[in-house]
């Protein structure tokens, strides 16, 4: 289409003395018979159109063997301590308040961003044709996008890349969803405290229901409830029975339920968990999905 209309890439010729031992052209090679010559006005002007189309397709290139690529991240990017890419990930883990370098889907997704929007910069091939667009109004004036919109501008302005809005937008939920993924693996110590075994067989079996694997359930009777006190070794006491909580640690939080938990009650319990993962990350809540502020 572009060809019927005479329009064609364009390159400088030291742009392309630079490109022109690269796997962009080693890969161009195999695509110069189907480019049609009698189109094309010139010699010049078939090896830019070859070069365009090359990098136009390796540039939604992905590794074949994920584990095999994200050795090679650890192992020569972020060893590299003064890369870019490896100070953004330093910057963003110590945003997140864990290491990101650990999550191996956001490491792989990541890096095939960065190197996404590189590629889309240098030769202005950006193929990017995202459904996230019609959100961005929504999500430009949050903090935390603002804040990563400027760390990968200053982070990257050696290189330099310029990153768009939409592409802000794309890290900014790489990023959220690493922050859920390990939300979703929180898991909190609860000592569950009943007065009668039925009580503790059915509450234990609803409290499975509706938290999963985020609640480790211990069950005790309310004659070992200074057994938590004792040994430190939950985060949550929920209970049928508060009236010994005077023996409970100061700082340890109790939470009332009654024989058939209530949606309120279910309702403190959720947001303790939340509560409790953001306290050991050290971050804000709100700026997390699902933005209830």
């Amino acid at each position: 289409m572009r060809f019927s209309k005479g329009y064609f890439a364009a390159f400088p010729i030291d742009f392309l003395n630079v490109y022109k031992d690269s796997k962009f052209f080693l890969a161009a090679k195999d695509l110069v018979h189907y480019i049609a010559k009698e189109k094309i006005p010139s010699r010049e002007i078939q090896l830019q159109e070859i070069l365009f189309f090359a990098v136009y397709l390796m540039s939604e290139e992905r590794p074949t063997n994920r584990a095999q690529h994200l050795r090679y991240l650890r192992r020569r990017r972020i060893g590299e301590k003064e890369h870019p890419f490896s100070v953004c990930l330093e910057r963003l883990s110590d945003i997140a308040g864990f290491n990101l370098t650990d999550d191996d889907i956001f490491l792989f997704h990541i890096y095939q961003t960065f190197k996404r929007i590189h590629l889309g910069n240098e030769f202005n091939t950006e193929t990017l044709n995202s459904s996230m667009l019609q959100h961005l109004p929504f999500y430009e004036t949050n903090p935390l996008f603002q804040t990563l919109e400027k760390l990968v501008a200053e982070t990257f302005s050696k290189i330099p890349l310029i990153f768009s809005k939409l592409n802000v937008l794309e890290i900014f939920t790489l990023f959220q969803a690493a922050i859920l993924r390990r939300k979703n693996k929180h898991v909190i110590q609860a000592a569950l405290v009943c007065r009668t075994y039925y009580e503790k067989d059915y509450i234990r079996e609803v409290l499975k229901y509706h938290f999963g694997n985020q609640l480790a359930i211990s069950t005790l009777d309310s004659s070992s409830v200074d057994l938590i006190s004792e040994y430190e070794e939950f985060d949550l006491v929920i209970s049928t029975d508060l009236n010994q909580s005077s023996k409970l640690i100061g700082h340890l939080q109790a939470i009332n339920v009654s024989a058939f938990p209530t949606g309120a009650e279910l309702m403190e319990i959720r947001q303790f968990i939340r509560d409790h993962f953001f306290e050991q990350i050290g971050l804000d809540k709100e700026l997390i999905y699902p933005f209830e502020k």
